[in-house]
């Protein structure tokens, strides 16, 4: 993890632990208050303990029928208590009809439940407030259209990238009959990148999406059936990018409907009569790799349309009547959410918050963040002192003797890297005022106080909020 330069009353492992139980959004702020604190939060070491700390809580997918919208709302892991409701306002001016998959580290994948010629993707990190729509590739001209849609989204284990699985089965309009093989793509977050392969999976098995985001160990698993039944089992590694098929359950009735979603770490299998009124529902779990134990059987159920997410000591969300239910198998008690749905959008995952960046600016660390707030500062000075726009030699030559002052930073080890600063940055925007004269005298005060140690450590004890209020008033 980056360490803290920066000159501060408690230790730096304080402040480190401090800022790792703080709610992303007060995280977020404090980036601000130095480039020490900046370079700290954006270090993926710190991402993760903040991810790992942070308390769980429900993610609902519902609708609200006084907005006539798609929502979302957050509830509390263990009282299910309500928070207010979380909408974004990007995703309902795209047009999407969101289906949600996820969350992995924070990260939500949307697509539109509508299967369209042009597909509708997008990540999303809520507690971020960070959306990015994905470009999807075409790969088959017209006559063929995509008729049926699988999504997964996990993360490659070797090369420590997030990817976006969609595995599409077109349909050709001028045979009038399904095209096969089933066309693969993937996307790679971090390099932008989308890579399309053919894969000769079984053509008469459908794939479906799973309730939650069942991806475990690098590897993300899909439930396959033939006319709804005889299930398999179907995984995907996200780092060779290739397909498995698993075996089920031994003896599985031809009779039962069924639905895959992650409990604790594992897959596990549930299972149901769907047109029976009185409903029971058999738990698998697949702990090890092709090996099933049987949890437990819940039921009869009465007036549940279908089941919508397994909980804790599998519980379950149900749709009973467009209304999402907690059931307790224990005390046979019903306890209502209080979110209601249409269409079959009720969705249940457990959500936590995070500040890994669906941007791909995950991998900050001190050692490469100079270089790129010094890129940033020089083309902002640029813009704010109304220069002509830096030519790329000029930016080239620039970024080149910062490199020289790291090289002798490191000779002399100083312990830090040479930097532009953006302080000064700011305040030329604040004043508009710039001087090169006035940057040579700051210069040689610098080369004097660093003489001076004394004088140096007076003015490095300066709170930066003191600094920021100087500026305002200057």
């Amino acid at each position: 993890m980056a360490s803290i330069s920066c000159s501060h009353h408690m230790p730096e492992n304080v402040i480190i632990e401090i800022l790792s139980w703080l709610p992303v959004k007060s995280v977020i702020r404090f980036r601000c208050v130095c480039k020490c604190w900046y370079i700290v939060i954006k270090d993926s070491s710190f991402i993760k303990k903040h991810h790992d700390i942070n308390n769980a809580r429900l993610f609902v997918q519902h609708y609200d029928y006084n907005t006539e919208r798609y929502a979302f709302g957050l509830f509390s892991y263990e009282t299910l208590a309500r928070a207010p409701l979380v909408y974004h306002d990007l995703v309902q001016m795209m047009g999407y009809q969101e289906t949600i998959i996820g969350p992995f580290d924070g990260i939500l994948c949307l697509y539109d439940g509508k299967v369209r010629d042009h597909d509708r993707i997008a990540l999303w990190n809520p507690s971020m407030r960070e959306f990015k729509p994905l470009s999807v590739p075409h790969p088959l001209p017209p006559p063929f259209k995509p008729f049926i849609h699988t999504f997964g989204f996990g993360f490659d284990v070797v090369t420590n990238k997030y990817k976006v699985v969609l595995i599409r089965h077109f349909w050709d309009e001028e045979e009038d009959n399904p095209y096969n093989p089933r066309v693969v793509t993937v996307y790679t977050l971090g390099l932008d990148s989308w890579r399309v392969f053919e894969a000769h999976l079984q053509p008469d098995r459908s794939i479906d999406n799973s309730l939650s985001n069942t991806y475990v160990n690098g590897l993300y698993y899909w439930l396959t059936s033939h006319n709804f039944y005889n299930y398999k089992v179907l995984s995907f590694d996200m780092s060779k990018e290739t397909f498995q098929e698993i075996p089920p359950p031994p003896n599985l009735p031809n009779t039962q409907w069924g639905d895959l979603a992650l409990y604790i770490d594992s897959i596990a299998l549930m299972l149901y009569e769907p047109r029976e009124a009185e409903k029971y529902f058999d738990i698998w779990l697949m702990k090890e790799e092709g090996f099933w134990t049987k949890q437990l059987t819940i039921g009869p159920l009465l007036d549940i349309a279908r089941l919508v997410g397994l909980w804790k000591n599998c519980e379950l969300f149900l749709d009973r009547n467009t209304e999402l239910v907690l059931y307790d198998h224990n005390t046979y008690e019903f306890k209502n959410v209080g979110a209601r749905g249409i269409n079959y959008c009720l969705k249940v995952v457990i959500y936590k918050e995070s500040l890994f960046s669906v941007k791909g600016e995950n991998e900050c660390q001190e050692g490469d963040n100079s270089s790129y707030l010094s890129t940033s500062a020089f083309i902002a000075v640029s813009r704010h002192a109304s220069a002509t726009p830096l030519p790329p030699s000029i930016l080239s030559r620039g970024v080149g003797w910062q490199g020289v002052g790291i090289l002798v930073s490191r000779i002399f080890e100083t312990g830090n890297g040479s930097s532009v600063s953006v302080e000064n940055a700011g305040l030329l925007a604040l004043t508009r005022v710039g001087s090169r004269r006035v940057v040579q005298i700051s210069a040689g005060f610098m080369i004097f106080f660093s003489i001076l140690r004394k004088f140096e450590a007076v003015f490095a004890s300066i709170p930066a909020p003191i600094i920021s209020a100087l500026y305002l008033i200057g």
